[in-house]
């Protein structure tokens, strides 16, 4: 599934970028801006695999292959967190002028904030998603061969009305 494909991406990725922090004892300028920087690129294809979830969700995908996008991308939305906040604590030791490391921490920072911000919505669709929903009768469904005189019929603003501003 491409889904998957695409979170495996952006982990590999991190992995690079946690590679090269383990990889160095004592962090120069430079080593640290290349960090920062595969932390930008991590972050914008955790916004892409984010825009692919949207996408999907539109085109209309089923609820069982959905939960496994949202749960890949609460993968990589974690591994990002994690490497934001070693390559944060990496900066604090590193060795460049006062003003980098005030730009770099504030970017890390920054990095640290919105994923925090897409795990959390992707962690609250994953538990709407898991969460079980009542059965609804064919009977008590809008079209043409619904009964509206039917005991449950809803119309489709009922039907809304059920099924999200309740929460169910």
């Amino acid at each position: 599934m491409s889904q998957t494909l695409a979170s495996d991406f952006i982990q590999k990725g991190f992995d690079v970028v946690s590679e090269r922090m383990q990889t160095s004892r004592k962090l120069s300028s430079e080593t640290m801006q290349g960090i920062v920087l595969g932390c930008r690129l991590g972050w914008t294809a955790l916004e892409q695999l984010s825009q692919l979830l949207r996408e999907a969700v539109d085109r209309g995908i089923e609820r069982r292959p959905l939960l496994d996008f949202v749960r890949n991308a609460l993968g990589a939305c974690d591994r990002g967190s994690e490497i934001f906040n070693q390559a944060k604590q990496r900066a604090t030791e590193a060795t460049f002028l006062p003003e980098e490391a005030k730009q770099t921490l504030a970017t890390l920072e920054d990095l640290i904030e919105r994923s925090s911000q897409m795990h959390n919505k992707l962690a609250s669709l994953q538990a709407w998603l898991e969460k079980p929903r009542h059965p609804v009768a064919l009977a008590s469904l809008p079209d043409e061969n619904g009964d509206p005189h039917h005991t449950g019929y809803l119309d489709l603003e009922e039907l809304k009305e059920r099924m999200l501003l309740r929460g169910d």
